[in-house]
């Protein structure tokens, strides 16, 4: 019986370990409707090239079922768009937009490539004046940009499996010394 529970806690390390390193993707980001500004801790310089995409997830913004929309901002419900000016800019209504550092807003929608005009963090965000409504979110993929130094590797959701493990280990290993 302890053969067994050993044998499982050691398999449970190990593929929590496995599954951490692989859980970290540094080219995709989560955006969150509900935040007016996304930072993504990547960064990008004056001239270079970028591309982002956007997964084909949909978001809500106004808190009913009828405002829902991609990163296009065409509504899924009846494929409308519905156009949205803040400042100078205008885009549609729920879609996805970007920031690097203290340039201008663009539009991104399902896909953007460019090259950037400004250096600094790419922000990414949902296209709307009011996020406190908003629900959902997506993920998007970046390519062009440098992880930002000294941010922090979010903790990936397996780790609670190698606590798991390692939990078990102590318990097997006090366990085994008292039977001695």
């Amino acid at each position: 019986m302890l053969k067994t529970i050993y044998g499982l806690a050691v398999t449970l390390a190990f593929f929590a370990v496995g599954t951490a390193s692989a859980a970290i993707d540094p080219d995709r980001v989560n955006v969150l409707a509900t935040v007016e500004e996304n930072a993504t801790g990547f960064i990008i310089g004056v001239g270079d090239s970028f591309s982002i995409d956007a997964t084909n997830e949909t978001w809500g913004y106004c808190g009913l079922s009828k405002c829902v929309t991609d990163a296009k901002a065409v509504n899924v419900v009846d494929d409308t768009v519905e156009n949205l000016t803040i400042g100078i800019n205008t885009f549609g209504r729920g879609g996805l937009a970007g920031r690097i550092g203290t340039g201008d807003v663009f539009f991104v929608g399902e896909s953007f490539s460019g090259v950037a005009q400004v250096a600094g963090e790419l922000f990414l965000f949902m296209w709307d004046d009011s996020h406190g409504d908003n629900s959902g979110g997506l993920q998007a993929v970046l390519t062009g940009f440098e992880e930002a130094p000294g941010d922090a590797i979010p903790l990936p959701a397996a780790a609670w499996l190698m606590a798991a493990g390692l939990g078990t280990l102590t318990f097997r290993k006090k366990r085994v010394g008292r039977e001695d």
